[in-house]
């Protein structure tokens, strides 16, 4: 499976399989997928950097939280306002 999102898809089997092989927790799996992802786009070195910058966006700064749900709205974030149109 890929990430499905305004039309965009991103093809992350090779990168789930080698990180479930190491880590069986979805959450975890999720944060590694997504800071992976962010990494790459913004040459960024920490994935709690973005989490800073949505809650400040978003001002939602006792909602925030490391979890699953967070890294899909990053995932969200990166794919459908900072990704391409």
């Amino acid at each position: 499976r890929g990430l499905n999102c305004c039309g965009l898809h991103y093809h992350s089997n090779d990168v789930t399989t080698r990180l479930v092989a190491q880590q069986r927790d979805l959450h975890d799996v999720l944060l590694q997928v997504t800071e992976l992802l962010y990494c790459r786009l913004n040459n960024i070195t920490s994935l709690s950097q973005i989490i800073t910058k949505m809650s400040y966006q978003t001002k939602h700064y006792k909602s925030i939280r490391m979890n699953g749900g967070i890294a899909v709205r990053v995932v969200r974030h990166l794919l459908c306002r900072d990704g391409p149109s």
